[in-house]
């Protein structure tokens, strides 16, 4: 059997797997690595810490320094590129000619490398970079944090030309699919759904004390927070069920507002089981966003809970996953949908239905299949 090597950079350290962009990194070189494929990562390093985790699935794992210093802004480059640009990571790609995975366009710097020309590199994309930073100006009262993310935007948008120079593309949602089929005409584009933990039923207790509605997601985010405001707001009071908001760093102003609310609670920075807990034994998962880009992973941890999951038309966006959940838009649709949910029986028989009912193209053993085939047979 011939061996399949495959470089993964990686815009920060995959692990722990406890926000959007890191879980889809780790559970990709963890779905490769038990299907054989050779996995070289490299990751860049800012915050977090070097992980031995990571050396149980890969050959070998590189950390480099991202350079955050603030004169990385007066670059014509996207700020999230030019702050990741490496040297030495360049130095040990160019020991060998296996295919490059980059994770996000933060990674694809290494596209105006002549050195590359003749390497097979593959962008895995999160996101439509550039509308994703637009929205995140349009969100921000912070007059210098909505300049910056226009210019990134900006700067995002005129660098995405740059993407020709790429053999593959593997986008996570059926829109970014769409847009990038349409910028990049005959180029090779193909939607691989985020990659996650699925074995969240484990984590399931037959008889919980109290049944609840479950809103989850890092509360530093201003779609989380906007979100969250809104439930506190104008949901709880009309639904008289035990509903918890849980997730990362929520602001002082939300942890007043749930104090003074009767049937809320706030579960702030949950380690990653308990987070896994609170998703598995959720009777109801409220998903409402009010920025539609790229695939939100909280939907397909909702999904994989067998739970029933409300959601508005933002938070489905670009997914072809309509059918699984109920959709509900307006404060009165949601109240109404949640309601009605709470209302049914569910037990974990009809949980483990509920999952398998779920698309083949959800489930990573698939995902990674087709990745693999992509990547080393096309």
């Amino acid at each position: 059997m011939i061996e399949k090597h495959l470089h993964i950079l990686s815009f920060d350290i995959p692990y722990p797997a406890d926000y959007g962009g890191v879980i889809d990194v780790f559970y990709t070189l963890k779905s490769l690595h038990q299907k054989g494929i050779l996995i070289h990562l490299h990751c860049f390093e800012y915050g977090r810490t070097p992980q031995q985790e990571l050396n149980k699935y890969c050959v070998e794992v590189n950390y480099y320094h991202r350079n955050t210093h603030l004169r990385n802004n007066l670059s014509f480059k996207p700020y999230i590129i030019h702050s990741r640009r490496s040297e030495a990571l360049t130095q040990r790609l160019l020991q060998d000619d296996f295919p490059i995975l980059c994770e996000g366009l933060h990674t694809c710097g290494i596209v105006h490398d002549s050195r590359f020309k003749n390497r097979k590199i593959i962008y895995r994309a999160s996101n439509v970079e550039h509308e994703y930073y637009h929205h995140l100006a349009k969100k921000t009262d912070d007059i210098y944090q909505r300049v910056f993310f226009e210019m990134e935007a900006l700067k995002l948008k005129l660098w995405e030309k740059n993407l020709s120079k790429t053999q593959l593309m593997l986008p996570v949602s059926d829109k970014d699919t769409e847009h990038y089929k349409k910028r990049f005409k005959n180029h090779n584009v193909h939607r691989i759904f985020s990659f996650f933990e699925q074995d969240i039923l484990c984590h399931y207790q037959e008889n919980a004390e109290e049944e609840y509605v479950l809103f989850h997601g890092n509360l530093s985010v201003p779609e989380n927070e906007e979100a969250a405001q809104r439930i506190v707001q104008y949901l709880s009071p009309q639904i008289p069920y035990k509903l918890i908001i849980a997730g990362k760093n929520p602001s002082r102003l939300l942890n007043e507002f749930i104090g003074r609310t009767r049937n809320l609670q706030l579960i702030a920075n949950p380690n990653e089981t308990e987070m896994n807990q609170l998703i598995a034994n959720a009777k109801v998962h409220l998903l409402i966003t009010h920025q539609g880009t790229g695939l939100k992973l909280k939907l397909l941890y909702s999904l994989f809970s067998g739970a029933f999951c409300v959601a508005n038309e933002s938070m489905l966006w670009g997914t072809g996953l309509e059918a699984y959940v109920t959709a509900a838009n307006s404060n009165e649709e949601i109240i109404k949908a949640v309601n009605l949910k709470m209302e049914k029986s569910l037990n974990r028989l009809e949980r483990i239905e509920n999952i398998n009912a779920l698309p083949q193209d959800l489930r990573n053993d698939w995902k990674a299949d087709q990745m693999i085939r992509f990547i080393f047979e096309s």
